[in-house]
């Protein structure tokens, strides 16, 4: 009998059915289809609780033997270089969360700041007030 998992996300909470004779390596496979992921490099992470705490490792265990059981919630997060997540080229092999960081610097347009962001950060944040008799005793 397929048992029912709870996966929360940023962009949502979907349900996943899966046999409790299923692995892990399978269940996290079914959750990146659901939510239309490409998991490389094991950056996409289930976890028992919030905020990346407990995770459930990617195994040949079965998801019975973690301890998951049927309506459990799980929190699914992409963590660049989780778990050992270097990656084999040709050139050796490279840590993919500065893979990742150099490709979002090379997408990253160049933002013009505003003139009033300028004045303001030069600002030390005070609003200068006059003292009033009412307040202070």
């Amino acid at each position: 009998m397929a048992m029912i998992l709870r996966i929360q996300s940023k962009d949502g909470t979907k349900r996943i059915k899966i046999a409790p004779s299923s692995t892990t390596r399978e269940l996290v496979e079914s959750v990146a289809q659901e939510f239309n992921l490409q998991p490389h490099n094991n950056s996409l992470c289930l976890f028992r609780s919030r905020g990346s705490r407990d995770p459930v490792f990617q195994s040949i265990a079965p998801v019975a033997s973690m301890g998951l059981k049927h309506g459990d919630m799980l929190f699914l997060t992409m963590v660049a270089g989780f778990e050992g997540a270097g990656m084999e080229t040709d050139q050796g092999p490279t840590n993919a969360a500065s893979q990742t960081n150099s490709q979002a610097k090379a997408a990253a347009p160049a933002v013009q700041e505003d003139t009033i962001d300028t004045i303001l950060s030069k600002e030390d944040g005070q609003v200068l007030r006059k003292r009033d008799p009412q307040l202070c005793r």
